[in-house]
């Protein structure tokens, strides 16, 4: 979800590409939740969907204010992921290409780094904001899963379950690749400002 301070950082052609994929999605999972709510489990895959697709929206929308405001630094990584080879292994690059290539791409452009939007520090929290969103609407989404499942509609709970693979499990994998990539970007930036200071001040010393 965008808020006006996201919408200055738009085109007009990425936010109409944004806003129309939203939208269709929105009307899709509508349309596929009125079509199945009463007989859930006649279309699993269609009603687990539209369900997952609106739970996700409400999360984001929800959750926004809340996590663009936590400090992307404080997220630190295990030494197995640091350098992201686990995610390239778990074919990441192959999901992220899919993005890029696809109109699934627009549902979220503030996470790519523009031309017009330099800002590495925005850039780390509005990716902090997409994992935190897919990390709490993954947890719905499988509490879903179980809850179906204990009330004997196993099939429904299978594709909750699938389906948050694709829609929640590698999103949260490519924005921790990503986000680990723009936090070295940045300590290296602060490593070249402090050098930068101290031979400033060395220069000036001297003289």
């Amino acid at each position: 979800m965008l808020n006006a301070h996201s919408k200055a950082d738009f085109s007009r052609q990425t936010f109409v590409q944004w806003f129309s994929t939203c939208w269709l999605a929105t009307v899709a999972s509508l349309t596929g939740f009125c079509w199945t709510m009463t007989r859930p489990d006649s279309h699993p895959v269609v009603f687990a969907a539209s369900v997952s697709w609106g739970v996700n929206l409400v999360v984001a929308a929800v959750m926004r204010d809340v996590l663009l405001r936590m400090d992307p630094r404080r997220f630190g990584y295990a030494v197995w992921e640091r350098e992201g080879q686990v995610y390239r292994n778990a074919g990441v690059a192959a999901f992220r290409s899919l993005l890029r290539h696809t109109p699934l791409g627009w549902l979220n452009p503030l996470v790519r780094l523009a031309a017009g939007r330099p800002d590495l520090d925005h850039l780390a929290r509005e990716m902090v904001y997409a994992e935190g969103t897919h990390w709490i609407a993954g947890a719905l989404t499988l509490i879903l899963a179980i809850g179906y499942f204990v009330c004997g509609h196993a099939t429904i709970a299978g594709c909750f379950a699938v389906l948050a693979l694709p829609l929640h499990a590698y999103p949260v994998m490519l924005q921790r690749w990503n986000r680990g990539r723009v936090l070295r970007a940045m300590r290296r930036r602060q490593a070249r400002a402090t050098a930068s200071q101290a031979a400033d001040q060395g220069a000036g010393n001297s003289k």
